[in-house]
């Protein structure tokens, strides 16, 4: 009987693993306002290829089995931040990646000024929003050495170079 109880166990825990998910609260907002790259999804070819924009994130399956990724909804798709990577070889915790190179795409979050007029985008059925997002192609708006500087309450003299810091 503790065999069959060693054998379930062992059965059932790949099976726990593929749906983990930890969740961290956020800490208080920063000085800074914040930019990101572009993740604009195709709202059209979503409705089209069916599912909710969190099965493209998540990588779920198609209803035939076929994999989905967030590429196939992005509108510019070759403008995000995208490679490829092996998750770790930790079967317990990645059963179904196990020694496979998988696709990420990565928004990235950064200080940029005050003044940027780039438009949030509304994340659709998720409720979220990606602050100030870059436009597809252009490049990020980032924050000046002065603008960091002052934005801290820290005064230099000499005044320091312009440009990013």
């Amino acid at each position: 009987m503790k065999a069959i109880a060693v054998l379930a166990c062992s059965i059932a825990l790949p099976a726990a693993a593929l749906n983990h998910e930890d969740v961290v609260q956020p800490i208080a907002a920063g000085p800074f306002t914040v930019a990101c790259s572009n993740i604009e999804m195709d709202l059209g070819r979503l409705a089209a290829l069916g599912g909710s924009a969190s099965d493209y994130w998540e990588g779920n399956p198609y209803p035939d089995g076929s994999e989905r990724y967030i590429t196939d909804i992005l509108v510019h798709p070759d403008a995000a931040f995208h490679f490829a990577r092996q998750p770790p070889n930790k079967f317990s915790l990645y059963p179904t990646t196990f020694f496979r190179t998988l696709p990420f795409v990565a928004l990235i979050c950064h200080p940029t000024p005050a003044s940027n007029p780039d438009a949030d985008y509304v994340l659709p059925d998720a409720g979220g929003t990606v602050p100030h997002m870059q436009p597809a192609y252009a490049p990020p708006k980032l924050l000046s050495n002065a603008e960091y500087l002052q934005t801290l309450g820290i005064s230099t003299s000499p005044a320091p170079p312009p440009g990013p810091w």
